[in-house]
């Protein structure tokens, strides 16, 4: 479907100039952790896995105050380039890279 595909790269076109290197910090981040963990191969989802880090494990990962790293994830889950995978409103937000997240590293291939 080349619709599909001309959207998301025009979606990304789009949002691209609006981060800034801390969004790609944590970013990065969460992909690396995707990679890490199995979940993202060759820019595409296992099909039997999911991906969550905890936004303490992504503090300790990134070299960001906390409220800047409030801020990019905010910022990312809204663009659509990561998801908020909190199950339990009582536990610890927790984080996921999202497809356009994948779009972005593919094409920064």
């Amino acid at each position: 479907m080349n619709s599909n595909k001309d959207f998301l790269k025009a979606n990304l076109e789009n949002k691209v100039s609006y981060l800034q290197d801390e969004h790609k910090i944590v970013l990065q981040a969460i992909y690396d952790d995707a990679c890490e963990k199995g979940v993202v191969h060759d820019f595409e989802y296992d099909k039997h896995l999911c991906q969550s880090i905890s936004f303490t494990e992504l503090s300790k990962n990134v070299d960001v105050s906390d409220m800047v790293l409030n801020i990019c994830l905010v910022d990312l889950e809204r663009m659509g380039f990561i998801i908020n995978t909190m199950r339990n409103s009582y536990k610890e937000t927790e984080y996921a890279i999202w497809y356009l997240g994948l779009e972005y590293f593919k094409e920064l291939q």
